[in-house]
């Protein structure tokens, strides 16, 4: 997170994408057989948009950091200083982990 050097605006997440290893006990690697049929994807939020809602307080809903899932057919894919990072759309957000 710490080496992104972008900020998102109005209500866009900047997202690093998380993996998650789908391994069977005896180790074989099923990953890319699961993930042909999901949905959503997991990510870690590294910016978030001036125009996400907030609380009563006034603190963001999302910070950077938090852990999410979302929609992974309503995202685009960007990529800053060798590093693949995705844009969604706060209304794209499905879960806070």
């Amino acid at each position: 997170m710490s080496d992104f050097k972008g900020k998102a605006l109005n209500y866009n997440i900047i997202v690093k994408r998380e993996f998650i290893e789908n391994k069977t006990g005896a180790g074989i690697e099923i990953t890319s057989e699961i993930n042909k049929n999901e949905k959503y994807r997991k990510g870690i939020v590294v910016s978030v948009g001036n125009l996400c809602p907030k609380d009563t307080e006034g603190n963001a809903t999302i910070k950077p950091g938090d852990e999410i899932l979302y929609d992974k057919y309503k995202m685009s894919e960007v990529t800053l200083d060798g590093q693949s990072y995705e844009i969604i759309s706060y209304a794209d957000l499905v879960m806070i982990m």
